[in-house]
């Protein structure tokens, strides 16, 4: 059961990652206002 664990989190942190980076670009474009 742990394992599992350990691996839904990774995919978690996989998938949220690249999600992260889009949003600090958006604000980059975005001049900091969000």
């Amino acid at each position: 059961v742990e394992l599992v664990l350990i691996l839904g989190r990774g995919v978690a942190d996989g998938m949220k990652w690249p999600f992260v980076q889009n949003l600090r670009a958006y604000e980059k474009d975005m001049g900091g206002y969000i």
